[in-house]
């Protein structure tokens, strides 16, 4: 080979030249991914362009500045080198991938994941108020009782709110469980992003136990309310 690009797998110093055998070694970078973003890094060797089958090449160029202002820069430089070539698409690389087919199963699946994800939430929310609500309504004739006692409805509440905390709390502790183990199968389709998000577990608790303390207190409150000599009469 002619003037061509070798990729290593191992961090090298730059070379300047070396000589191998049929042609000259003229940079030595490291491995890339060349067929889909979730491969493992690959060694390659480039080729010049005139060696390579006719096609519509491509360049990709690195600069410390921005992409837009080294456009025009290229279009010159290209066209002293060979006024025939034509130069279009010239865009930076977050565009490329932005606007191409690379990122597009991980961003489909990811929409897909979020919809699914969200409904359950939304079904589990609904669920878990309605069974909270119903369980805290069938104690309104032991609040009856104990209104008639003399408690106190700050107190009735109160012990009504922090049970309801526990179910929520144990239900979150299974749930974490869960959800960390289904994250282990998922890992794969995670580019950069850890299946352990701390923010993600922690809204989602904080909203699970929101909705628990709501449907805890809401009924409690309305049995408070009542007239102890009706409450003892509620089936």
């Amino acid at each position: 080979m002619k003037d061509s690009i070798l990729f290593t797998r191992r961090p090298v110093p730059p070379i300047q030249t070396a000589k191998v055998t049929g042609g000259t070694v003229i940079g030595v970078v490291q491995d890339g991914k060349y067929r889909n973003v979730g491969e493992s890094p690959l060694g390659a060797i480039f080729r010049p362009v005139a060696q390579t089958s006719p096609g519509t090449p491509s360049i990709a160029i690195r600069t410390s500045g921005s992409p837009v202002d080294l456009a025009r820069a290229v279009r010159l430089a290209l066209a002293q080198a060979d006024p025939e070539v034509a130069v279009y698409d010239v865009r930076p690389m977050t565009e490329h991938l932005d606007n191409g087919n690379a990122f597009f199963p991980f961003r489909l699946g990811a929409f897909m994941t979020g919809l699914f994800g969200t409904m359950g939430l939304l079904l589990a929310s609904i669920g878990l108020y309605g069974m909270i609500a119903y369980h805290v309504g069938q104690r309104t004739q032991e609040i009856g009782v104990r209104m008639a006692l003399g408690a106190r409805a700050a107190d009735i509440i109160r012990d009504v709110l922090l049970q309801g905390g526990r179910f929520a709390l144990i239900g979150i502790g299974v749930g974490i469980v869960l959800a960390a183990g289904l994250a282990q199968l998922l890992k794969g389709l995670l580019l950069g992003i850890s299946p352990f998000d701390p923010i993600t577990y922690a809204a989602v608790a904080g909203l699970l136990v929101a909705i628990c303390l709501l449907a805890s207190f809401v009924p409690a409150r309305r049995a408070t309310t009542v007239d102890p000599l009706i409450a003892l009469r509620a089936e």
